[in-house]
């Protein structure tokens, strides 16, 4: 990213790692999901890409504030706009929610989203940034999925761990083990 000299294993390392990703997603039937897109991909699997190209933009721009402010400042200002994006894609929808069905589960979910989601792993994205570059460090992005799909979907919707999901798993790690070295 940005005039970051990579190696032929690092770009290896970072397509393998994607390639991974994208095994996970389409549950490994990408020729399936390009010829029936539509029907092939739920709204998740297109929010799993659509993070993708938000945490490239992401990184970009962390690289620059990086400059100028430690890890822990640069996630707090990244967390105050992405609240004030948040807040304003909510705000015709707040009304609509009733707040007595909202059980301990999903108040304990955002809790761990923010403390452990977005406080430690930002910081952690952040130092890796600032020390291994945005190139390296971005490709980390790729387990998202892997970890998403492979705690999520048994743990906490209930569905089954696939075969491809496994290998798809095991391809994003081997890249990103390829691509941080």
């Amino acid at each position: 990213m940005m005039r970051e000299r990579l190696s032929g294993r690092k770009w290896f390392g970072i397509a393998l790692a994607f390639v991974g990703a994208v095994i996970v997603i389409t549950r490994g039937d990408f020729a399936g999901t390009v010829h029936d897109f539509k029907s092939s991909l739920g709204a998740g699997e297109l929010l799993m890409l659509a993070s993708a190209c938000s945490w490239a933009a992401y990184t970009q721009i962390g690289r620059h504030a990086l400059t100028e402010l430690s890890p822990i400042a640069a996630t707090t200002y990244a967390a105050l706009w992405g609240w004030f994006f948040l807040a304003v894609g909510a705000a015709g929808q707040i009304n609509q929610v009733d707040w007595n069905t909202v059980g301990w589960t999903s108040w304990a979910a955002v809790g761990y989203l923010g403390a452990i989601g977005t406080v430690i792993g930002f910081v952690w994205y952040y130092e890796g940034v600032k020390a291994l570059g945005p190139s390296r460090a971005a490709v980390f992005n790729n387990l998202v999925p892997t970890f998403g799909v492979g705690f999520g979907a048994p743990l906490l919707l209930g569905e089954p761990v696939l075969v491809s999901m496994v290998v798809g798993g095991v391809v994003t790690v081997a890249g990103v083990m390829l691509a941080s070295r």
